[in-house]
């Protein structure tokens, strides 16, 4: 009661609008079971059934909060958002779930049928501290499973004002609050160059999903997403406000007042010499990239009908039928396969493509952030500093737009063309393009200055081609999750062809042998007496063929001696008669007479034929 007579008599609206108990009916599937303060409409039958009836605008939520594969963890949590019952704003949701055996229960409703009893704490805020939310619901869901008993409802009123008294503390300001537990360092460490091009994709506003291939947790995936967004500057703070809306929302700007006379160099100093989210926020910050698009870090099946008429989302899924839908995304990220991005149209991989200066900043930030593993108190290569050369990135970006916009120049379109010139083209036909533009105009109106005149525009690391960028061109297409994979079937292949080498050799030193003429190479063992009988018929056949030549018909100058008619006749029949003599002289070639020539090509290049089809 004072608690809530406070925030009446300092005007502050309550941060925590409602903590729920959701639970998983054998019969009715996901549903609200307590609700305090009570949702709009509730009835006593209904507190009874344990079965709350929800808002239209809400119907989805206990489908958020319990989600899919939930049985395949012992726990797990989810971030989520809702429209406001009263306008258009977000509503900020963060449920703790868990799992128990109907059988350990100390007391067990009667409509528990099911072996595993699945419920969830949710919390509905205004207030985006996901990450901070998230620690104090684990501990109550934790201690609430421990008792054994659901038919308690004190420990959720207590956590209900408990955060209530936490929540009213949080300065939005700070945005360290809300950063809290977003660990952009392992995000850089894990996704590297696709950072930056996760980054650039939610500028262009498209429709992108995000999953686990059902190997991570929900919250795995949720943090992965509010990590990649808080690296925005402001966005968690001022970006989201319809983060929750299906339809686009139309706002009428009010109409400027001019400033009458220009600011003086001593302003324009004072303005640069702001701190960097200072300038960022004179440089529009946050841009509106869910202004008529939807952010869902973990979306429930049931909301696809609702996202296929939304402009563009980003969502976080662990059912795995929705990155498998048709005509559904633009973009699908695998985060269990270190960030592995599948483009629906080939166009757009090109469109984020890393450029040059590009990729000398994010290399930057990846090494600077691998050097920094055994420091991590210190700023350099921290969540806050990660933020900070994002911020930079931006204000660079925003700063060199700010500029074409004022002078439209070759070379001023030549300083935004080095952040990829199909990446500017498809930005510019953005919303959230349009509403800078013509926030720019207005600032330019009002204070009498642009961002451009405190800034130094160009790419953050522009600058000439070095040798060294071939090399960044190179690790831009080089996993490094794959590298030990690769390793490991280059070595097998090795062994194979060391393997298949020795064959070879051995094959081919056997094959020689057998051409040794008989005098170096005299019969022995058990085929003695057929090996003699072969040299007997190879003698024989010898004979007949010099014979044969002998009263042949001289042939033509130039001519083969193998194209002699008559002597061919003649060595086919005394090769006939050889073989007749013995099946073992089949496998010996013919030789000249008088000759110990070696096998031709031909017979060499049959033979390792032979011995690598045996290797296979």
């Amino acid at each position: 009661f004072f608690l809530s007579f406070f925030f009446w008599f300092s005007g502050m609206a309550e941060p925590v609008l409602h903590v729920l108990l959701v639970d998983f009916h054998h019969k009715y599937g996901p549903c609200v079971e307590f609700a305090i303060p009570p949702l709009p409409g509730t009835t006593e039958e209904a507190v009874a059934s344990g079965r709350i009836p929800l808002p239209d605008k809400w119907t989805h939520l206990p489908f958020f909060a319990l989600p899919d594969g939930l049985h395949n963890w012992e726990e797990d949590t989810t971030f989520f958002h809702l429209p406001s019952l009263e306008d258009n704003s977000t509503i900020f949701c963060v449920a703790s779930c868990r799992q128990i055996r109907a059988s350990q229960l100390k007391v067990a409703a009667d409509d528990v049928t099911r072996n595993t009893v699945l419920k969830s704490i949710c919390v509905l805020t205004k207030v985006p501290a996901y990450e901070l939310l998230r620690e104090q619901l684990s501990t109550t869901t934790s201690v609430l499973f421990e008792q054994k008993d659901f038919s308690q409802k004190e420990l959720i009123e207590s956590l209900y004002h408990s955060l209530q008294r936490s929540l009213s503390v949080v300065r939005l300001e700070e945005e360290m609050f809300l950063h809290a537990g977003l660990d952009a360092r392992a995000f850089i460490a894990r996704y590297r160059h696709k950072a930056l091009q996760l980054f650039k994709l939610l500028l262009l506003e498209k429709k992108i999903v995000i999953h686990g291939a059902n190997k991570m947790k929900a919250h795995d995936i949720c943090n992965v997403i509010l990590s990649l967004v808080s690296l925005m500057p402001h966005m968690l703070r001022k970006g989201l406000r319809y983060a929750a809306v299906v339809q686009p929302v139309q706002e009428n700007a009010p109409k400027p007042t001019s400033r009458k006379t220009a600011p003086s160099a001593t302003e324009i100093d004072a303005l640069a010499k702001e701190d960097l989210f200072a300038r960022l926020t004179l440089a529009g910050c946050p841009l509106r990239v869910f202004h008529q698009g939807m952010l869902h870090p973990h979306a429930a099946l049931q909301l696809v009908e609702d996202l296929k008429l939304a402009p563009s989302f980003v969502i976080g899924v662990t059912n795995s039928m929705l990155p498998t839908l048709k005509d559904f995304a633009h973009v699908a990220v695998d985060i269990s396969e270190g960030g592995s991005i599948t483009y629906m149209a080939p166009k757009l991989k090109n469109l984020v493509s890393l450029t040059t200066p590009d990729l000398r900043f994010i290399d930057r930030v990846i090494n600077t952030v691998a050097q920094s593993k055994q420091e991590a108190s210190s700023w350099v290569g921290s969540d806050t500093w990660i933020r900070a050369e994002f911020g930079e990135y931006m204000l660079s970006l925003l700063t060199t737009a700010d500029m074409c916009l004022n002078v439209p120049s070759q070379q001023n379109q030549e300083l935004l063309q080095e952040f990829g010139a199909p990446w500017v083209q498809a930005w510019q036909a953005t919303t959230n393009y349009r509403l800078w533009a013509e926030q720019m105009d207005i600032t330019k109106t009002v204070k009498g200055f642009r961002i451009s005149h405190i800034q130094q525009p160009g790419h953050v690391f522009r600058g000439n081609l070095k040798v060294s960028d071939i090399g960044l061109k190179m690790a831009q297409h080089i996993d490094p999750q794959k590298t030990e994979k690769i390793k490991n079937a280059m070595a097998a292949s090795g062994k194979a062809m060391k393997d298949l080498g020795s064959s070879v050799r051995h094959g081919l030193s056997s094959f020689w042998k057998s051409f040794e003429p008989p005098s170096r190479r005299p019969p022995s063992g058990p085929d003695q007496a057929a090996e003699a009988e072969c040299t007997a018929a190879l003698d024989a056949g010898l004979t007949a063929e010099a014979a044969a030549i002998a009263t042949a018909v001289p042939v033509a100058d130039g001519t083969e001696l193998s194209d002699n008619p008559v002597a061919t006749e003649s060595k086919t029949a005394a090769e006939a008669e050889a073989k007749a003599v013995s099946p073992a002289a089949a496998s010996i070639p013919p030789a000249d007479a008088g000759s110990e020539s070696p096998p031709s090509l031909e017979d060499i290049e049959r033979e390792i034929l032979r011995l690598h089809s045996e290797t296979q």
